[in-house]
């Protein structure tokens, strides 16, 4: 069934007006899952160049839920970012490199102080204080990096992620060798997606903590409050 975007264009048209840019109001049909190609002919609509060849008027695709549908949706002052998460942003490929650099180094600075541990000349004088020192590095080692595998999940999603690619490919892991090997490559070097994706903006913030997904990255937008919007049950 081919959905005609009357009521969207109207929507638009009116969301316009209200001083709304086209990006934000994109991004706002896009997080409701709302069809690219639909977007696209609302706005060619408005444009003057309709790139529908078959019109086939049908009732309204899209209706506004508790509100009127000739009323513009009001910004929500209490929405909360769509993309929020350590494993739903972005990454690109510098800040995919700076990832490992940071992982490894923090790894690193673990095994030099063990190794400091065991040479210390503790362990001629006190065997015992010197035993301890050292179950005690390679407890805080091992639970250090238990804690930063999520950190290397999370790494690899939001690079799948600035690609435009699901979560999904990171298991061609379990792929020997070839796997992890191609997919690192992959990650590493294919540019992201230009602009907003159905996962985001894009992340220029090389901040220690956002590149391991500690903190999100500093975004200065007004979202629509796009959960006014829903598709008819066909």
């Amino acid at each position: 069934m081919h959905i005609m975007p009357l009521q969207l264009t109207d929507y638009i048209k009116q969301n316009i007006a209200a001083g709304y840019s086209e990006e934000t109001i994109r991004a706002s049909l896009l997080g409701q899952n709302i069809e690219q190609s639909l977007i696209d002919e609302a706005y060619a609509k408005l444009r003057g160049h309709s790139a529908s060849t078959t019109p086939t008027p049908i009732q309204p695709a899209f209706v506004p839920a508790n509100t009127q549908a000739n009323t513009p949706l009001q910004p929500n002052i209490n929405a909360q970012p769509a993309h929020d998460g350590p494993f739903d942003r972005r990454i690109d490929r510098i800040g995919f490199f700076l990832g490992f650099v940071y992982w490894f180094g923090s790894f690193t600075v673990l095994i030099i102080l063990f190794m400091i541990g065991m040479a210390s000349g503790v362990a001629q004088t006190v065997p015992a204080l010197s035993t301890l020192i050292n179950i005690f590095i390679f407890v805080i080692g091992a639970a250090v990096i238990i804690a930063m595998l999520p950190v290397m999940v999370s790494l690899y999603v939001r690079r799948l992620h600035d690609l435009g690619q699901p979560w999904i490919f990171i298991l061609f892991h379990l792929i020997p060798v070839v796997g992890p090997l191609g997919l690192y490559c992959y990650l590493q070097f294919a540019p992201g997606t230009t602009g907003e994706n159905r996962y985001g903006k894009p992340t220029k913030s090389y901040d220690f903590f956002v590149v391991l997904g500690f903190k999100r990255p500093n975004q200065h937008t007004t979202p629509i409050d796009g959960a006014a919007y829903r598709s008819p049950t066909l």
